[in-house]
């Protein structure tokens, strides 16, 4: 285009082109001489020679030096979207964190005819070199880095990750979590500029942060969190480490996000699109190349237009992108908040452990060399039990003001059970459970009641809030029975039903049987309550025990003297037989999961803990029933009752792998 064909387009003569494009144009108004420029520009008109070598004219390209290889391919086309849009071309030269190389590129653009230089130097203190460089070039430039912690002096504001991460983390703190993990690469260059605004949003919204929230990767410990409850969501700072986790979670039966929620920082966008289960932020790099590319081609352009010295740089404005989820598909309200709660009742000890070969018998002294200590009770292990499966657990109960009721709170705590109502009694000493085991997981089982023979009617009416919005409660009588009996007054008041364990008593009152929706004693436990009503069926049933036999007949006839005293279904265990169920429209002999045992103490509590868990979890009756027995199978393969308490991923991953349909 010649400056004829250029006046013509403008609607302008020819001498005020000139004078415009020769900066003579202190008499021609800003609109015009903005209007004629805009044109030269769009059409990339070049006045003649003479002229060019009298007033250098612009080359309407700028060039960008990278540290390394570019970055992002997104920062690329930022830089070239802004480019393009304003009328420039861009030159792209990269370092390769090579000082000699470094000092080369910049050579390259001082003495090439572009307008302006983005440099993003190896260093954040520049050396003498480079600086010389800068400074004889006689160009606009900027100084940028795409890492907050590579950013010096002079340089344009970066991609701030410590903004992501705090985005990220208010998605899931507005979802309603406050027990959120961080998973960042202990060698990532971004991983303390990220932990810290992980740090400030917990911050902001009151929430307490400590060390534990923190890994460097996934490790047995994390999970162990997620199935315990501890942790109800996830962030992670790359999305191949979110990735494996989404798929590990799915492989241990967990659902994203009903049971976890997950979000992560994205860097390729081939990610998102391959794998779009997970709800990401996506590193603006774009944006930032166009924020790069407005800032030095506002730069050239006020230097030219002002004929002022290159360091009189306009100060930029903040790179403040609008930030954006692709979806909010894997962020859901804690598991927690959609627990179903389930109120507890009954003793809390501190179990103590004696191995032995053969259990000791009258008359014989038997040493040991081994025991052990394990937070016990029905009530606390079935509460523990219940929170391990999915629930919120409530425990009622007393302990005394001894160093075991310290270990107690601790556990709960860390177990997530809610202990607002098992109080302290002064004077009194914590329950106590003497538990002798031999090599056959067989055991003996003594206890010393402490402050549990305390809980009363008036402990049970102080813990009444304990019903409200409950869903199931569970109840033992290794406690008074008249408090087991307010309890179910309290229970029938609510609509609760009730799941009653009999434990440690000879007789019980027909009225706490009347108000029994599920009775579940073992065979023991049954020869001994129909001793004195019906001592024939008694030693009918001793006999069975024996021999080793089932006799359908005659525990449904057992059942049935139970289901007559008021109990809404009976669920006798046999050990190692089974169950027997009768009630509800069942009557059945349920089969036993053969596992090779070491401690049963625990196996009642981690079947009524099951049991009351899926039926919450909408299960049919005959399948709660079986999925009970698969948690009483797990839990005799482990010492101790508390740590034999099986989580819900680790049963139903059990299950699945012998019976998966029970669990559709």
């Amino acid at each position: 285009m010649n400056i004829k064909e250029l006046s013509q387009l403008a609607g302008v003569s020819v001498s005020t082109v000139s004078k415009i494009m020769n900066h003579k144009d202190a008499n021609i108004s800003t609109q015009t001489r903005e209007h004629v420029l805009s044109l030269a520009k769009e059409y990339n008109y070049k006045p003649y020679s003479f002229v060019r070598n009298q007033y250098p004219e612009k080359s309407s390209i700028f060039g960008v030096v990278f540290r390394d290889c570019i970055p992002d391919e997104r920062l690329l086309k930022g830089l070239m979207n802004i480019a393009r849009s304003r009328g420039y071309g861009i030159t792209v030269l990269e370092s390769h964190l090579n000082p000699s190389q470094e000092l080369k590129n910049l050579a390259l653009l001082s003495s090439s005819n572009v307008d302006g230089i983005l440099f993003n130097p190896i260093n954040k203190s520049l050396s003498p070199d480079v600086q010389s460089q800068l400074s004889q070039s006689k160009k606009p430039y900027f100084l940028f880095s795409a890492e907050e912690e590579m950013v010096g002096t002079d340089f344009l504001p970066a991609m701030s990750y410590r903004n992501m991460a705090e985005f990220l983390t208010e998605k899931l703190v507005e979802a309603g979590h406050s027990r959120i993990a961080l998973i960042a690469e202990k060698d990532s260059p971004i991983r303390g500029e990220f932990i810290e605004g992980f740090k400030n949003c917990l911050y902001k919204n009151s929430l307490p942060f400590t060390e534990d929230l923190l890994f460097s990767k996934d490790n047995d410990k994390f999970y162990r969190n997620i199935s315990g409850g501890s942790i109800t969501a996830v962030l992670s700072l790359h999305f191949q480490n979110c990735f494996r986790v989404y798929q590990r979670l799915l492989n241990r039966h967990l659902h994203i996000p009903n049971d976890i929620s997950l979000t992560t920082l994205c860097k390729h966008q081939s990610n998102i699109h391959n794998f779009s289960e997970i709800s990401a932020l996506l590193i603006p790099f774009e944006a930032f190349g166009e924020y790069l590319g407005k800032c030095l081609i506002a730069q050239m352009e006020a230097s030219q237009d002002s004929k002022n010295s290159v360091s009189a740089k306009k100060k930029p404005s903040a790179f403040l992108p609008a930030y954006s989820l692709n979806h909010n598909n894997s962020i859901a309200a804690p598991s927690t908040a959609k627990r179903k709660k389930i109120v507890v009742l009954g003793s809390v000890n501190i179990d103590s452990y004696l191995f032995f070969r053969e259990l000791p018998s009258p008359g014989i002294a038997t040493r040991t060399a081994r025991s052990a200590s394990y937070l016990g009770g029905k009530g606390m292990n079935q509460a523990i039990g219940v929170s391990n499966l999915g629930h919120n657990a409530s425990i009622i109960g007393l302990v005394g003001d001894d160093l075991e009721a310290d270990t107690i709170y601790e556990t709960a705590k860390q177990k997530g059970v809610n202990t607002t109502y098992l109080k302290r009694i002064p004077g009194e000493i914590t329950g106590k459970g003497y538990i002798f085991l031999n090599h056959t997981g067989d055991s003996m089982i003594s206890i010393l009641s402490g402050a549990n023979e305390c809980v009363s009617r008036k402990i049970i009416e102080e813990a009444a809030p304990a019903f409200s919005d409950c869903k199931v409660c569970l109840l033992n009588t290794e406690i008074p029975q008249d408090a087991v009996l307010k309890a179910c007054l309290l229970a029938q008041k609510n609509r609760i039903p009730v799941i009653l364990k009999p434990s440690s008593i000879r007789q019980i009152e027909q009225r706490i049987l009347s108000l029994t929706d599920i009775f579940v004693p073992n065979l023991e436990e049954a020869f001994t309550l129909l001793s004195l009503d019906e001592p024939r069926l008694a030693e009918k049933l001793q006999k069975m025990q024996i021999e080793e036999k089932s006799d359908i007949s005659l525990l449904e006839s057992c059942a049935d003297y139970f289901l007559k005293s008021g109990a809404g279904m009976v669920i006798i265990t046999l050990g190692k037989s089974g169950l027997f169920a009768k009630g509800k429209g069942l009557c059945a002999l349920f089969p036993a999961k053969e596992v090779s045992a070491i401690d049963t103490t625990g196996a009642a509590d981690a079947f009524i803990s099951a049991l009351a868990s899926y039926l919450l979890f909408d299960y049919p009756l005959d399948k709660a029933i079986r999925i009970a027995i698969y948690a009483a199978a797990l839990s005799i393969t482990r010492e101790g009752v508390e740590p034999s308490l099986v989580d819900r991923n680790t049963l139903e991953a059990y299950i699945a792998k012998d019976e998966p349909e029970i669990l559709k």
